[in-house]
């Protein structure tokens, strides 16, 4: 058996970038549907509805945890002293489920970072995260179409269970706090 590569790719998403989310099928009779959704120079291909709702999922819990610890207004660009500026072009296939981490802005990091498999997207303002959730938000609405209601979940639901899940998270880490405090009180 061949040795997996350990392959990564990351991207930066800064300001506004171009958000485009199709829907397409492979044979004249309707067979194979996938999405694509891409967003500034990357472009993702979900091949089933289980990958769109991944994808959205960390779209929407990036959008609830760390939206108000991005600044609003995009860093500045370096000044280009060339005649042109190259930006390489991503794409991934993404199929079946798909792991996904949101991790937020801490002290002396600038950026969010939303990790899907081995994917990595680094989100640097809240414009940046906006092109995306929208694209995402996009594409989930569209997955009900292309694979059928049944098999989808809308963003607004996702979003819900983010809000759910985050809030969640601040009581256990509430809870955790109140505990070792009480243990560091005994003798």
């Amino acid at each position: 058996m061949a040795t997996p590569w350990d392959l990564k790719l990351t991207v930066d998403a800064i300001g506004h970038d171009s958000a485009h989310v199709r829907f397409r099928r492979l044979s004249p009779d309707g067979a194979h549907p996938h999405i694509s959704v891409r967003t500034g120079p990357l472009m993702i291909y979900c091949l089933d509805p289980r990958s769109v709702t991944d994808m959205a999922s960390a779209w929407a819990a990036a959008q609830v945890r760390a939206a108000h610890l991005l600044p609003v207004d995009p860093p500045p660009r370096p000044a280009s002293r060339t005649l042109g500026t190259a930006y390489p072009v991503g794409e991934v296939v993404l199929e079946g489920r798909q792991r996904w981490n949101v991790v937020e802005p801490k002290i002396g990091q600038q950026e969010l970072l939303v990790s899907v498999g081995w994917l990595n997207l680094r989100v640097h303002d809240r414009v940046a995260l906006d092109t995306n959730v929208r694209a995402w938000a996009q594409a989930s609405a569209f997955a009900g179409k292309v694979f059928g209601r049944p098999r989808t979940t809308s963003f607004d639901q996702l979003v819900e269970q983010a809000q759910i899940a985050a809030v969640r998270m601040s009581a256990r880490d509430h809870d955790r706090r109140v505990e070792r405090n009480r243990r560091s009180r005994e003798p």
